[in-house]
């Protein structure tokens, strides 16, 4: 809860910052591949192994030289565990995802920006699905 207040700062600290000049706004969709570091504590898992997955968001660029970038984004990833007794267990994880970046453009050429800034992030688990094979 506190990454969510904190989080909900950074929006009104930069909105604040760029709010009474005329604004640019860009609207964009992003997608990729990402690969979960997933670990789990305790010593009955004899191998666990992360697969690939799969993030899809949409974004709203604010600004212009200083600009806030706030994104909504669904993120998929995939687990295998095996356990003792040639057990296995395969998990798929489903998060909702919200971020913003406040950042800075210092220099923008034609075909050539250099974007400088963080990112401040906060992910709700929607679903688990767990597949236990015997």
């Amino acid at each position: 809860m506190k990454c969510l207040k904190n989080l909900i700062v950074i929006l009104l600290l930069c909105g604040s910052a760029i709010g009474g000049r005329a604004q640019v706004v860009n609207l964009g969709a992003h997608g990729g591949l990402n690969y979960p570091n997933m670990k789990v504590n305790g010593s009955s898992f004899s191998d666990l192994r992360n697969y690939g997955g799969l993030t899809l968001g949409l974004w709203a660029r604010v600004g212009g030289m200083f600009y806030v970038q706030p994104e909504v984004n669904y993120v998929w990833s995939k687990s295998a565990i095996n356990g003792a007794g040639n057990t296995q267990a395969n998990i798929n994880m489903h998060h909702l995802q919200l971020a913003v970046s406040p950042a800075i453009r210092p220099l923008r050429r034609k075909g050539f920006q250099v974007r400088l800034g963080g990112t401040a992030s906060y992910s709700f688990l929607l679903a688990v699905n767990n597949n236990s094979l015997g």
